[in-house]
């Protein structure tokens, strides 16, 4: 399922939930605050600490992703906006607070549970997160396919089955919708451009962009600016 999200909302998302924050670059700049605990942390500190065990267990049995609301929200705001700025002792201290509030408040939803993939879905959306996670880079066809543990010709096979596109066309479809952003809304010459996009190449990058698009990036840029 898929939710949206706005300036201020806050989650939990349990271990091994697949998750992804989707937004239009259109929106502008996106910032998050993100606290990452393990299992071993919450047992670690229930042995020391025996009267936190029973809120450690309700939260380690949570299977759903879980959105919070109200006089909930704006207290685990606050937590997190202080950890940014506290020493690593104290942030224990306010996770330690965090953890208590959100096992016990009632302003909370659920906004998503773990459902079971089939091997091919779970193989797709590994393909997707890594190259979404590395576009920038120079990354091949090879490079993908050793990621998810198949040969060149079956990835081929699989990911055009499962997306109607070539592994390609994916690639620079993302590169592309990165670009447009960039040209649409930043400063960045066409190199920058280029290069923050994926490409390696100025002149290649120009003539797969006009080849795209009709028009060259600049001409691009002109026609499709965001006035300040």
């Amino acid at each position: 399922m898929s939710e949206p999200f706005e300036e201020g909302d806050l989650a939990l998302i349990p271990p091994e939930l697949p998750h992804c924050w989707k937004f239009s670059p259109d929106c502008g700049t996106i910032e998050n605050l993100t606290v990452l605990f393990s299992a071993d942390f919450l047992h670690s500190v229930a042995a020391v600490f025996p009267e936190m065990q029973e809120f450690f267990v309700r939260l380690a049995g949570w299977d759903e992703a879980i959105v919070f609301s109200g006089n909930t929200r704006r207290t685990l705001a606050d937590c997190l906006l202080q950890m940014a700025v506290q020493s690593e002792a104290m942030r224990i201290v306010s996770l330690l607070r965090m953890l208590v509030i959100i096992t016990e408040c009632d302003g909370q939803y659920a906004a998503g549970r773990k459902k079971c993939k089939t091997d091919a879905e779970q193989r797709r959306k590994d393909i997707e997160v890594f190259i979404v996670c590395n576009f920038k880079r120079s990354i091949t066809i090879d490079d993908i396919a050793r990621h998810v543990g198949m040969n060149r010709s079956s990835f081929c096979t699989f990911f055009h089955r499962q997306t109607g596109k070539t592994v390609l066309s994916y690639l620079y479809g993302i590169r592309f919708d990165m670009a447009c952003h960039l040209l649409r809304t930043s400063g960045l010459t066409i190199q920058q451009v280029c290069y923050e996009s994926g490409f390696q190449d100025v002149p290649h990058f120009c003539r797969m962009f006009k080849c795209t698009f009709g028009m060259t990036p600049s001409d691009y840029r002109s026609a499709n600016a965001v006035k300040a």
